[in-house]
């Protein structure tokens, strides 16, 4: 949160330092005309023409220093539409399921500067999370998931009734420090912090936990802004109907497989029959 503001301070500041430039040089510009077109037109018609002139001009200059702020102060940062706008592609030319995933992944590390990343299906059978692809630095040995003991993860998606929600490492500090954790509430906070996930994303596809995003920090120690929370849960819509549609091209491409080798063996019984006859 404090991320959010202090990115708009510095815009603010920024934007309103180039209208005040922006006004002193229309104002230099309405003086130098009024004294060029008194002489020949009168002040009235000095006047309207310098009004005129500044409406005409006002939004092209505008929107030059407002690229030239883009370039100059924020160019190291990503474009949201940029991002979503790739990972739509990526999701709509691949059906191989862990290459949807490896990609989305991919893009998200670099784009958001992440560490790393990693993506977990659910196993309904089992009721367990399994990691699927991840990207960005490896993860620590301590990531793992101990299927001897209920985890904290699946204790909060998979064994809890609705509604599914993003966590944030950092919120579940803050609440444990302002006195409102419970066991259950710290017992994930401390499993987040050992497995060093600092974002973790639900995919829901028809209401029901197909997945989780797991996220680890920013390179640069930063929070992760709303405007960053909002394109993981954009990503997270779009991934989930990709997901089911890579796990239906799975199985009937399983199908065709299976059938092929009915047909094979119907053949060898057919042949191993007229042998017989």
């Amino acid at each position: 949160r404090l991320m959010d503001i202090s990115i708009i301070l510095k815009r603010t500041i920024i934007y309103s330092v180039l209208l005040m430039m922006t006004l002193s040089f229309y104002a230099a510009l309405i003086l130098v005309s009024q004294r060029f077109f008194q002489n020949t037109f009168g002040s009235t018609v000095s006047i309207f023409l310098g009004a005129l002139l500044m409406a005409l001009g006002f939004e092209p200059l505008k929107q030059i220093f407002q690229r030239l702020t883009e370039q100059i102060f924020f160019k190291g940062e990503y474009d949201p539409e940029e991002v979503l706008s790739r990972i739509s592609r990526v999701l709509s030319s691949i059906v191989d399921l862990k290459g949807i995933l490896s990609s989305v992944n991919e893009i998200l590390v670099e784009q958001l500067k992440i560490e790393n990343m990693a993506t977990l299906l659910v196993d309904e059978e089992r009721q367990r999370f399994v990691p699927q692809a991840q990207a960005g630095a490896l993860w620590p040995e301590r990531f793992k998931f101990n299927h001897d003991h209920v985890d904290p993860l699946v204790e909060y998606y998979l064994q809890r009734p609705k509604p599914y929600e993003i966590l944030s490492y950092y919120e579940l500090r803050r609440e444990i420090e302002e006195g409102r954790p419970t066991s259950k509430h710290i017992s994930l906070t401390e499993h987040l912090e050992r497995l060093s996930i600092i974002l973790t994303v639900p995919i829901i596809s028809k209401d029901k936990l197909i997945g989780v995003f797991l996220c680890g920090p920013k390179k640069s120690g930063d929070i992760f802004t709303t405007e960053e929370i909002r394109i993981f849960e954009i990503v997270s819509k779009q991934a989930a109907t990709s997901i089911e549609n890579a796990k239906l091209y799975e199985k009937l491409q399983q199908q065709m497989e299976e059938l092929k080798q009915t047909q094979a063996q119907l053949i060898q019984y057919t042949k191993l029959a007229a042998i017989g006859e």
